[in-house]
């Protein structure tokens, strides 16, 4: 595979520069599942998180350098300064954590300006359920019922479909009234992921769908 060239040195928070950094895979991107009154029936055992309305970002953490889903350079990573902050300390204990893939609120709305939520880890060779265990071990969960606080880190709620404590019919319409009662469309849906999946590790195209896991969107 050709690597990918950034054009310019990424500079360290002590004022030092470090070589371009390379993303070594696309942000994994969900097949199209409808919205999910009409979704069709999956095999398996299947989690559900909020489709947040952001920039999605897959996050170098040591170098606190953010790229969208071509991977190319984020513009507005500038606006994610304490976030970054706040996982500066995270790769130091956990060198598996250097990439992380995030949703990136910022500009789209004012709720959560310049916060991180994190969706997954793409250098865990676990299946969804074990990476999952892992991240909340290290990060707070964001109370999906509540907006996020400016300039956090977060792990994006996740409920297994069919679990007692949460149906996911309920949750689809309950999102949809935090969407109201908030006045933005903050949830733009749900992404479900098979409990069983490898996080999809390629570099043939941006555009190459996973099948194990679904969007499931209000409107398309």
């Amino acid at each position: 595979m050709t690597p990918l060239h950034l054009p310019n040195a990424t500079a360290l928070p002590n004022g030092l520069a470090c070589a371009p950094i390379s993303p070594p895979y696309y942000p994994a991107r969900p097949v199209n599942g409808g919205p999910w009154p009409q979704a069709l029936a999956v095999s398996g055992t299947w989690w559900y998180e909020p489709k947040y309305n952001g920039w999605r970002a897959l996050v170098h953490i040591p170098t606190r350098s953010m790229f969208n889903r071509q991977l190319h350079p984020l513009s507005i990573t500038r606006e994610f300064a304490a976030a970054l902050d706040a996982l500066s300390s995270l790769v130091a204990a956990h060198p598996e954590a250097e990439w992380l893939d995030c949703e990136a609120l910022d500009r789209r709305h004012q709720l959560g300006k310049g916060t991180l939520i994190v969706l997954d880890c793409p250098g865990l060779l676990l299946d969804y359920h074990a990476r999952r265990a892992w991240l909340r071990a290290l990060l707070p969960e964001h109370n999906w019922w509540r907006p996020p606080s400016a300039g956090k880190v977060y792990l994006t709620p996740a409920s297994e479909n069919a679990s007692a404590s949460r149906n996911t019919d309920t949750w689809w319409a309950d999102l949809q009234t935090a969407n109201r009662d908030w006045g933005v469309e903050f949830y733009e849906g749900l992404v479900g992921k098979r409990c069983d999946s490898i996080y999809p590790r390629q570099r043939r195209s941006a555009n190459l769908e996973f099948t194990c896991w679904k969007k499931h969107r209000w409107a398309y």
